[in-house]
């Protein structure tokens, strides 16, 4: 995670009164006696060097209130770390399948379980899945989902230990903060100075904390120019292997009375995101900005499009950026330069263990394959890596080629996020194919959370469709064509895409063979609650297959 920092700014109102007893020395009209002056007034988000000012103008922009800004132990003003989750380092055997958790106090003088290098010399040299950040197998961290009395904004407080073992709580290198509204899109970031081991874990103050907090947190200029976005290109937040580990118990129960866990990390879904702020605008951020290639390349019984449940970013700085977090080693980061390849097989991180460069973990996308969010039918679904390929290869590259030209590239588009108003209470995704010719119907309906339900029907050329779409309940969609390559209709080629709760596109009279698609994917209404939770992820595609007569 990566935030910034903010600076105070002090407004000082000049108040001035006309006191001459003589008239002016020329003709102009006078001031009424009593007239205050005041410079112009700031809006407080925008302030540069002031981070408790920012902070303020952030909740406003957001919806929520310092006083319901707390941990995870309910503590507001000034947070715990240690109130959060863990995140394990852990390594495990290819021979016997043991697993070992780096623990928090191993003693001085003692070598790592993997026989590397003792604790005052650094870390383990490996680990199932290291830190993407610094591509290190640093541990003792914390990270843990912050409450903010709004249902639409979720918080996420982080702790780390990246640059010494250690085990103490008050002796944290990075904290971090990022606030998200994940209707409006709005991201909040804040950061304290990494560095040495001196920030006190146990008394964080919130970002609104006044003096506390503008010796504690960067101001906003300063942790604007860190260029987090670089990494989190995707949406506000960064979703690793390793983060995914992370799970909390969010106080609330099934219908069968369990505790509903979830990821500390929240989902990116397709919603919109942005980060407001002149602090950022000064230092460059980009604008998030997200592609799409439909369903180019894939079987509807094989393989479910990559962004059928999150939004992909296009490559973003094509340019070094001096002491971001994106280009600080001179090396490509973000989707695009290393996460796409992390999670499909093109490459890891330097630091991770034989074990998680093993397949199916190697593949780690399109679904989870490590515990406890370890996603077993789809490792049935692809046993082998030649299985994933088949599924997947060609579709990967269309999509990092459209990312790498921000979505010029033949086949695809650019995708922008807008919010819904969610309406009904069951989150239901339809597409519809219905031939003007004969007259046939054919519709793909997604109602359960991770779903991906596809329909295929078969034709002939002379046909002629119309696609439909309809959502019920939903935040977010995207609702994404795919054509026979080079097709164009109406201007549309694949790729082209609607971010509209219903629709429809007459394609007309269907002349060239191949493959003609619709897919709607989206963010469902999220179950009622004070505080945010993960909204069920739907997606409904139909295909049309075209044969020549």
């Amino acid at each position: 995670m990566c935030c910034c920092r903010i600076s105070v700014v002090v407004q000082f109102i000049m108040v001035v009164f006309w006191i001459g007893a003589c008239d002016p020395p020329f003709d102009s009209p006078r001031e009424p006696p009593g007239k205050i002056y005041a410079p112009a007034a700031v809006n407080p988000i925008d302030s540069t060097d002031d981070v408790t000012l920012y902070a303020l103008g952030c909740y406003e922009l957001l919806g929520i209130k310092p006083e319901n800004l707390k941990d995870q132990k309910g503590a507001k003003d000034v947070f715990d770390c240690t109130a959060g989750t863990p995140l394990p380092t852990e390594e495990t055997d290819l021979t016997t399948g043991k697993t070992t958790t780096y623990a928090a106090k191993m003693a001085d003088g003692k070598a790592w379980p993997d026989g590397t290098a003792t604790v005052s010399a650094g870390f383990p040299a490996s680990c199932d899945t290291p830190s993407w950040l610094v591509d290190s197998c640093y541990g003792n961290s914390y990270i843990q989902r912050l409450k903010t009395g709004n249902q639409d904004v979720s918080g996420v407080l982080l702790c780390r230990h990246k640059k010494s073992w250690l085990a103490d709580p008050k002796k944290f290198d990075d904290i971090a903060i990022i606030l998200h509204n994940h209707k409006t899109g709005d991201t909040c970031w804040f950061q304290a100075p990494d560095g040495d081991p001196k920030l006190n874990g146990t008394q964080v103050p919130a970002p609104h904390g006044g003096a506390d907090a503008k010796l504690f947190w960067m101001k906003p200029a300063t942790a604007a120019s860190v260029h987090c976005v670089g990494c989190h290109d995707n949406g506000a937040y960064m979703n690793s292997p390793w983060m995914r580990k992370a799970m909390f118990d969010t106080g609330e129960k099934d219908d069968n009375g369990k505790p509903i866990l979830e990821n500390v990390v929240p989902d990116d879904g397709h919603g919109k995101y942005q980060t407001p702020g002149k602090a950022f605008k000064d230092a460059g951020w980009e604008e998030a900005a997200f592609i799409e290639v439909g369903d180019v390349n894939l079987h509807p019984e094989k393989a479910g499009a990559c962004t059928s449940c999150h939004k992909i970013s296009k490559k973003l700085y094509d340019g070094k950026v001096e002491s971001s977090s994106q280009h600080g080693n001179g090396e490509l980061q973000g989707s695009y330069g290393r996460w796409i390849r992390w999670v499909t097989g093109g490459g890891t991180a330097a630091k991770t263990s034989a074990f998680g460069r093993q397949f199916p973990r190697s593949h780690w996308m399109p679904s989870s394959v490590f515990p406890p969010t370890e996603n077993k039918s789809y490792q049935k679904k692809y046993p082998k890596i030649a299985d994933w390929e088949n599924a997947y290869k060609k579709h990967l590259k269309a999509l990092m080629e459209c990312s790498k030209t921000g979505g010029t590239a033949k086949g695809c588009a650019v995708y922008t996020p807008v919010a819904l108003n969610p309406i009904g209470n069951n989150p239901t995704t339809t597409v519809v194919a219905t031939s003007t010719v004969t007259g046939s119907i054919t519709t793909s309906v997604a109602t359960v959370d991770d779903e991906e339900i596809s329909t295929m029907i078969t034709t002939t050329v002379g046909d002629s469709f119309t696609f439909s779409w309809n959502t019920e309940a939903v935040t977010a969609c995207v609702t994404v064509l795919t054509f026979p390559e080079d097709v164009e209709i109406l201007g549309l080629t694949t790729g082209s895409n609607f971010t509209t709760a219903s629709g429809s596109i007459s394609l007309g009279t269907l002349n060239e063979p191949g493959v003609y698609a619709i897919r709607t994917s989206c963010d469902g209404k999220s179950p009622p609650s004070t505080e945010y939770r993960n909204p069920p992820s739907l997606s409904a595609r139909v295909f049309v297959r075209v044969r020549a007569i």
